[in-house]
């Protein structure tokens, strides 16, 4: 079965193709990257996939079920790197508890 890796960069956007995958260096801001390797990267590049139109209060509060209060506390200081429109949805997730 073919398949297609995606990973974000701060190089160019290029495609290599390996056997039958390809692989896809995709070029983002350096914004998008200040928070590579973190949880709170992966909840802002899954919120970016979803669309600001699609993301619910459910999604939300179900992201507050499952996050740990280090994480959250990750997300908080990392928010400055998502675009106002995340951290606007965000905002339930990050008032939900008081700082530790």
């Amino acid at each position: 079965v073919p398949s297609k890796l995606v990973y974000l960069t701060d190089g160019r956007t290029q495609r290599i193709v390996v056997g039958r995958s390809e692989i896809l260096l995709k070029h983002t801001s350096p914004r998008f990257m200040a928070t590579a390797g973190r949880l709170s990267g992966l909840v802002f590049v899954a919120l970016r996939f979803l669309g600001k139109e699609s993301i619910t209060d459910d999604m939300i509060h179900s992201l507050l079920r499952r996050l740990k209060h280090d994480d959250i506390q990750q997300i908080r200081r990392d928010i400055t790197h998502a675009p106002v429109w995340m951290a606007s949805a965000l905002k339930p997730l990050l008032s939900s508890q008081v700082d530790a």
